[in-house]
């Protein structure tokens, strides 16, 4: 009988032992310590250099990582190993939320493990994106400690696809075509996957701000912007476009080109079925 009850007893404790290593635990990741937030740039012809993403040893949600315990062979970042690792304390770990800065904390005194990602393999990874889009970057599954334990985490990255500031006088013959704002103007190469209108900026702005927006495929495009009324202020683009990453320059007139007073305008974008409206601040 002792038996009997000795082999159930080491069943249970087998069945337990492979639910709890089943679900992941939760570890911290502060990707490029000491900066806030996280820029990655995105480049039509690739980009060079290394990401760093901190694994910062501590508590989170009760469970006290030590980076020694940490199965370095395992650990893929959206799929992607990295090239090199080492373990120092580089930050203090922050327990709310995923996408927080670490930088303003300083060390903690806990040692953190340190990787090195090649940027453009991460790039690659995460697919067409969009300027200002805020991306998730998360341990892949498979990620575990020393002991077949599964440990999971991520941190937010901020999208950089705009192409660079052009020389004086490519500027000064944009400015003089962008007068009318009527088309829209292609600055980045590239198709994205998906429609998105990003936040002016600057925002509040004077005189002038720029919107971008994103078209995964050609389309009839309408971007206008209107009081807080609903009345049509000025309409700024109104054309079929090609897919691509877009920008334009609203200088804060309106369609007879009298100058805008302060306020809250609102912008809208509209491709297809596909509608997306946000707010900016002109301050005179």
């Amino acid at each position: 009988m002792k038996r009997v009850l000795l082999i159930i007893v080491i069943f249970i404790v087998f069945i337990i032992a492979g639910y709890l290593l089943s679900f992941p635990c939760q570890v911290k990741l502060d990707i490029k310590p000491k900066s806030c937030p996280n820029p990655l740039k995105v480049k039509s012809k690739g980009v060079k250099g290394v990401l760093p993403v901190a694994i910062l040893g501590g508590t989170v949600g009760g469970f006290f990582l030590n980076v020694d315990s940490i199965n370095v062979s395992t650990i893929r970042l959206e799929g992607v190993a990295p090239i090199r690792w080492s373990i120092k304390d580089v930050a203090t770990l922050v327990e709310d939320g995923e996408c927080n800065c670490t930088t303003k904390k300083g060390r903690d005194g806990f040692p953190d493990l340190v990787l090195k990602f090649d940027k453009q393999e991460i790039v690659e990874a995460i697919g067409p994106v969009c300027d200002g889009d805020t991306v998730m970057l998360s341990l892949s599954d498979g990620s575990r400690l020393l002991d077949g334990t599964w440990i999971h985490g991520g941190d937010c990255v901020i999208i950089k696809a705009k192409a660079k500031k052009p020389k004086a006088k490519k500027a000064k013959a944009m400015a003089k075509a962008s007068d009318a704002n009527a088309l829209g103007k292609a600055v980045s190469s590239g198709v994205p996957d998906k429609f998105y209108l990003d936040q002016n900026y600057p925002n509040p702005f004077n005189p002038e701000t720029k919107i971008s927006y994103c078209l995964p495929e050609g389309i009839q495009v309408r971007l206008i912007i209107y009081n807080l009324i609903g009345q049509e202020v000025q309409t700024i683009v109104n054309n079929f476009q090609p897919a691509g990453y877009y920008q334009v320059i609203w200088k804060g007139r309106d369609n007879q080109g009298r100058l805008a007073s302060s306020g809250i305008y609102i912008y809208r974008l509209t491709a297809g079925t596909f509608t997306q409206t946000k707010r900016m601040v002109l301050l005179r």
